[in-house]
């Protein structure tokens, strides 16, 4: 253990028991503990022996080391061992299983198992084998452990990994910042930016925009090391600029780790659950990939990020000429902006709902305005690589799971467990249907900081998205839009509401003529007593909605200019 004193220098202490142990004798605890276990741990099937022991072979060392108990440690910290070896690497044991194996061990044969190593060691030991808190001891059992780093995490039961430190930075270079355009380089063959980030979306540049551009990149890529090696001698040796460089116009922050020390966990955190990376004067993020074909300028982060609020023109101007303009330019276009204020969670760009749009026929009305909808095979192929669709088994995995449950729910003869306890179940409540619709593109993201449902809503995503092993986060999105609609339908719904989900549902086609068809209701319980649940809205545009905006959003800055 080491302790840093913020008026001395590094200190190391060995916590150790001071009884002579080897590496066999180590290895002899770990495997009585182990064998016990009613299935194959991590795959080692019924080698479990052999194959510890051979690890202790490898290290060549079976003859006891005498640990003497440091005595610095004992007169500074005044601390004395309480736990034998035995009982602690138990200990251990069980928490790591209870971490990485919740629910039992891998089984690498057909038969089931009945019993966890984690239950077996419980039953056989008086130890308390959870993690105390305080006053309090939690069973690991069932709790979600997640990176502390994490919006979604508790911060009692939490895994701690180097994007704890990277978070940290994170937050002290988007202070005053009220937007924050970022990406994730997270492979260790990261040779460049391919992304060029305008210069005056720093905001330190540009103090009006209050614009902050950060770049993640693994301190273990080319990049990294080529760039640490170019900025060194400018550094001066200070150890806190030696994680941030600026480059192509970004902020770039190292995070000390290599790729494949990423867990599911951590691999999809920047994208899914950033809001722990950024300063609570962040009120929204635009996240866009490493291969984003085009560079950003600062009116295109303010569009993009200003998606996430419809305002009625109003807002900007109450001259009846400005109002009649705006709303010629809808006409022209077939579209229609609706009137009442709103505001969405999380803004995604759309997969192909129709033919790829002419700027010309957009602009001139002359685009197709209803669409006809698209089954959940063609959806999900418009989501996914065509060369991971083929050959990719655990994109294979996610799609079929998708089509399963999908099968098995909208089966008319299939029924809940709940609905078979309530006697009030009617035929409206067994038409509902898991509605795979929401199809989007593995493209950019824009997070509302300001809104608390926006956090559950990206939590929900990111936990069903570390149950998988693809990275296809935008499949795990059109999940819990269907299974909150289902949710929504039957605790929240009256019957004109469900009426409405039902119609929406068996509805063929897509009507474009508004901007109502990019707005998906989510619903969240509602603390307070004056309302069962809150609304929260879900916004997914198609390339020809993302054309009229930025038309329509070019005549309200041009009001809003003129009214300034």
């Amino acid at each position: 253990m080491q302790y840093e004193s913020p008026y001395s220098n590094i200190a190391s202490f060995n916590l150790l028991t001071g009884e002579k142990t080897s590496a066999a004798q180590i290895t002899k605890l770990f495997v009585e503990n182990l064998m016990h276990s009613t299935s194959s741990i991590n795959g080692m099937g019924n080698n479990t022996e052999e194959h510890v022991e051979e690890i202790a072979h490898e290290k060549n060392d079976s003859s006891p080391k005498n640990l003497h108990l440091s005595l610095p440690a004992r007169k500074t910290l005044n601390w004395s061992p309480h736990i034998i070896l035995r009982d602690g690497l138990k200990q251990l044991l069980a928490w790591y299983l209870d971490v990485n194996l919740p629910f039992g061990p891998l089984s690498t044969s057909s038969k089931s198992f009945n019993k966890s190593s984690r239950q077996f060691l419980r039953r056989q030991s008086d130890l308390l084998l959870c993690h105390p808190d305080d006053d309090d001891v939690y069973c690991l059992a069932g709790r979600r452990y997640l990176p502390c780093a994490s919006e979604c995490s508790d911060p009692n039961f939490c895994l701690h990994s180097a994007f704890d430190y990277t978070a940290q930075v994170a937050r002290q270079l988007s202070e005053n910042c009220e937007i924050v355009l970022y990406s994730a380089f997270l492979s260790d063959h990261t040779t460049d930016l391919d992304v060029v980030v305008a210069p005056e979306t720093n905001h330190d540049q540009h103090p009006s925009s209050s614009i902050c551009s950060i770049a993640f990149l693994l301190e273990s890529s080319i990049l990294a090391k080529d760039l640490r090696r170019r900025n060194h001698a400018n550094r001066n040796g200070d150890p806190e600029e030696e994680n941030t460089i600026t480059y192509k116009g970004w902020d770039v922050i190292l995070i000390n780790m290599q790729q494949n020390q990423l867990s599911r966990k951590l691999r999809h955190l920047l994208k899914l659950s950033p809001r722990n990376f950024f300063h609570s004067s962040v009120k929204a993020a635009l996240y866009i990939p490493p291969n984003f074909p085009t560079k950003p300028e600062i009116d295109d982060i303010l569009f993009t990020t200003g998606l996430l609020h419809r305002l009625p023109l109003n807002a900007y101007s109450n001259s009846n000429q400005d109002s009649r303009a705006y709303h010629r330019e809808m006409e022209q276009m077939n579209y229609m902006v609706g009137t009442s204020k709103r505001d969405a969670l999380i803004i995604l760009p759309s997969a192909a709902i129709g033919e790829n749009p002419q700027v010309q026929h957009v602009m001139s009305g002359s685009y197709p305005t209803k669409v006809q909808k698209i089954s959940i095979e063609k959806g999900m192929k418009s989501m996914i690589d065509p060369s991971l669709w083929n050959n990719d088994e655990a994109t294979r995995n996610h799609v079929e799971f998708e089509k399963d449950i999908a099968n098995m729910f909208n089966n008319p003869n299939f029924v809940t467990s709940q609905q078979q306890q309530t006697a009030t179940t009617t035929a409206a409540d067994t038409a509902v249907k898991f509605s795979h619709r929401h199809w989007t593109r593995k493209h950019w993201v824009v997070h509302n900081f300001e809104n608390l449902h926006a956090q559950n809503l990206r939590c929900d995503w990111y936990l069903e998205q570390i149950q998988w092993d693809d990275d296809n986060e935008n499949i795990s999105f059109a999940h819990i839009l269907a299974r909150m609609e289902v949710e929504r339908f039957h605790k929240y719904a009256n019957n004109e509401e469900k009426s409405k989900i039902l119609e929406e549902q068996n509805t063929k086609y897509i009507d474009l003529q508004s901007d109502e068809y990019q707005w998906s209701i989510v619903t969240y319980p509602n603390s307070s007593s004056n309302a069962a649940h809150d609304i929260g809205y879900v916004r997914i545009l198609d390339d020809r909605a993302l054309m009229i905006e930025r038309k329509l959003w070019q005549i309200r800055n041009k009001v809003k200019k003129v009214t300034n």
